[in-house]
Order: structure tokens, then C-alpha cells, then sequence
């Protein structure tokens, strides 16, 4: 009988549930550990638009677009509000934006937003991942991507520059946690791919001349 007890098998959703902690503290312990080096930041531009394909091509898996006056939108537009992406430096989502929503639970977020801006940033777009919370939903993570005006060959494609400021509270998207992230992409910032500590004053001055020539 004690043989018995111990060999009790544990049950799916515990499984999961470990698998999912693990993930995540397996990822925390690699932020914490170093800093990606900005090659390695480069990288992730390129994997979050290929997340954002892949999400916009599957729409029938997700709500899709929606209006932001949209009741479903409310808990997750109250937890952004709360949340410090203003202090940090993240642009203001805009009325009239485009919005998709995503609300498949996964060991890194609950729900996701893509929000688009209009003309004439419509280049321009927020991934936001929220948490759900016993109350309602938490602002994990951001990242803002800004498209610049010149094009460069990548990977056998055409690709625009961008410069992408991102935020991570927990460390589960690979980024240290609790730090602002600014991720560049093309040929321009060659000088600056050494650099592992840029900050949003240093590419706000780009990112105004991008916004004169949308």
C-alpha cells in the first residue's frame, strides 16, 4: 500500500502547470544571468514580425480586428492604463487604432494585443502581453516597433529599418527583466551594434526624423 501511494501518477493539469513554471523560470534564470548582446537583440525583430504573420494569417483562431471601444478590450485597456509603459516611454495608443486580440493562455501571456496606428505611422505597431490576474489582467510586456523609411536586403528579403523599445517585468520573452530594451535593425545602425546599453533618448531624435517621412 505505501509503495502504492508513492507511485500515484500526477495528473495532467499538474504536469502542465510544471511544465509551464519550469519554462519560465528556465527563462528568467538566462536573463538574469547576461544581458542578450545586441546582435542577439537584432534578432528578435525579425521573429516578432513572423510571430505577427503567422498571427494575422491564422485570424480565424483569434478575435481579430476589433474596435478598442470593444467591452472584451475593457479589463485588458484598464491594466495598460495602470501600468508604468507611460513613464517608460511607450507612445500612447492612439483612439482610432487597428486592434487584434489574442486570448489563447500560454506559459508567457493570457492575451495578447497587436495594436496598428493609423496614417501616418501605419507602419508603426505595440505587441502587448497581459496576464490574467484574480481581478482582471496585468501589463507584462511591451514592445514597440517603428519602421524606418530605408529598405535592405534580409534573409533573401526586403526588409525596412526599425528600431523596436521593448519591456519585459518577468524575464520570460529572453530580455532582462525590469529593463528597457532598445532593439535596432539595418544597415544604419552598423556603428551602433556594439552598443548594449542604448536608451530611448539616444534614438528618439531617428525615430522623429522617421515620423516626418511616413
Amino acid at each position: 500500500m505505501e509503495q502504492e501511494r508513492r507511485l500515484k501518477p500526477v495528473t495532467t493539469s499538474a504536469t502542465l502547470k510544471l511544465t509551464r513554471a519550469r519554462r519560465c523560470h528556465h527563462r528568467q534564470e538566462s536573463a538574469f544571468a547576461a544581458r542578450p548582446k545586441p546582435r542577439t537583440l537584432s534578432r528578435i525583430i525579425p521573429l516578432l514580425l513572423a510571430v505577427t504573420t503567422v498571427f494575422l494569417s491564422g485570424c480565424d483562431f483569434v478575435t481579430g480586428k476589433i474596435s478598442l471601444s470593444d467591452p472584451r478590450l475593457a479589463p485588458m485597456l484598464q491594466a495598460i492604463a495602470a501600468s508604468d509603459r507611460t513613464a517608460l516611454g511607450f507612445a500612447p495608443i492612439p483612439t482610432n487604432a487597428a486592434v487584434h486580440l489574442d486570448r489563447h493562455s500560454s506559459a508567457r501571456y493570457d492575451a495578447m494585443l497587436i495594436i496598428y496606428r493609423p496614417a501616418p505611422y501605419a507602419r508603426d505597431y505595440s505587441n502587448i502581453e497581459l496576464r490574467k490576474t484574480a481581478t482582471g489582467y496585468q501589463w507584462i510586456r511591451e514592445y514597440e516597433t517603428h519602421y524606418g523609411p530605408k529598405t535592405f536586403t534580409q534573409r533573401g528579403h526586403t526588409a525596412h529599418e526599425s528600431i523596436c523599445i521593448a519591456y519585459d517585468t518577468d524575464g520570460c520573452s529572453g530580455l532582462a527583466p525590469g529593463e528597457m530594451a532598445i532593439i535596432i535593425n539595418g544597415p544604419s545602425f552598423e556603428p551602433l551594434e556594439n552598443r548594449h546599453d542604448l536608451t530611448l533618448e539616444e534614438v528618439r531624435p531617428i525615430l522623429k526624423k522617421w515620423s516626418q517621412k511616413p
